[in-house]
C-alpha cells in the first residue's frame, strides 16, 4: 500500500521538490489525473512529524483508501481513494494530522473549461520568494475571507511564480477574480482556477 511511485518529471521543466514552504512539486501530467486522486499540502505545523498510517487513517474516515504518497519532511503528498465521488466530496478541506492542518485539493491538469469556484490564481515576477512567502499571501487574502489554503505551482523558468489561494466561501472567489491587488510592492491580476488559466 505504501510502496511510492516512480514519478517522472513533465518535460520542459525540472521536478521541483518542495524546498521553498508550501511549493506544489511538478509531476507527469497522467500522473495527476487521476479522478480519485485527492492532493494535500501541509499549511501549518512540522512535516516531519506526519506518519503514513496516519494519512490513511484520517483519509480513510471518508471512504478506502486504496494508496498513500507521502515523502516524510515534504509539503505535499496525496492519496488515492477507491470511488472518484468520495474523492470529490473530500476536495478544500482543512484537516489535522498530527500536529499539522493540511489543505486538500484537485490535481491541475483535472481541470475544466468552468472555474474551480472556492479558488484564485495569480501568476507573477514579482509574488515573494522568501521563505514566509505562504504567510504573506495568506495574511494578504485572509481579509476578503477566510482562506483554507496556499500553495505555489514552483519557480518557472525565468523567475515566474504561480500561486493559488482557497478559500472557504466562494462568494470570496466572485469578488476577487479580474481584479487587480497589490501584494507588497506590485499590483496582480487575479484569475480564475480553469484549464483556460492554468497549463499543467
Amino acid at each position: 500500500l505504501y510502496k511510492r511511485k516512480s514519478l517522472k518529471p513533465v518535460a520542459l521543466y525540472t521536478l521541483l521538490k518542495a524546498q521553498s514552504f508550501h511549493s506544489l512539486p511538478i509531476f507527469d501530467q497522467q500522473k495527476m489525473s487521476s479522478p480519485t486522486r485527492v492532493m494535500f499540502s501541509v499549511q501549518s505545523g512540522s512535516p516531519s512529524s506526519i506518519k503514513m498510517k496516519t494519512i490513511k487513517d484520517t483519509f480513510s474516515h471518508y471512504g478506502v483508501v486504496t494508496f498513500v504518497f507521502y515523502r516524510a519532511g515534504d509539503h505535499f503528498g496525496f492519496v488515492e481513494l477507491k470511488h472518484s465521488e468520495v474523492a470529490k466530496s473530500v476536495f478544500n478541506k482543512v484537516l489535522t494530522i498530527s500536529d499539522c492542518k493540511i489543505h486538500t485539493f484537485h490535481g491541475f491538469n483535472h481541470l475544466g473549461s468552468d472555474p474551480v469556484p472556492y479558488q484564485i490564481f495569480i501568476k507573477s515576477h514579482n509574488l515573494p520568494f522568501c521563505w514566509e512567502k505562504f504567510i504573506l499571501i495568506k495574511n494578504f487574502f485572509k481579509k476578503f475571507g477566510e482562506v483554507n489554503g496556499v500553495f505555489f505551482l514552483g519557480r518557472m523558468p525565468g523567475g515566474e511564480q504561480k500561486v493559488v489561494v482557497s478559500f472557504q466561501d466562494s462568494s470570496v472567489v466572485k469578488q476577487l477574480v479580474r481584479t487587480k491587488q497589490r501584494i507588497l510592492y506590485a499590483d496582480h491580476e487575479v484569475m480564475e482556477v480553469s484549464k483556460k488559466t492554468i497549463e499543467w
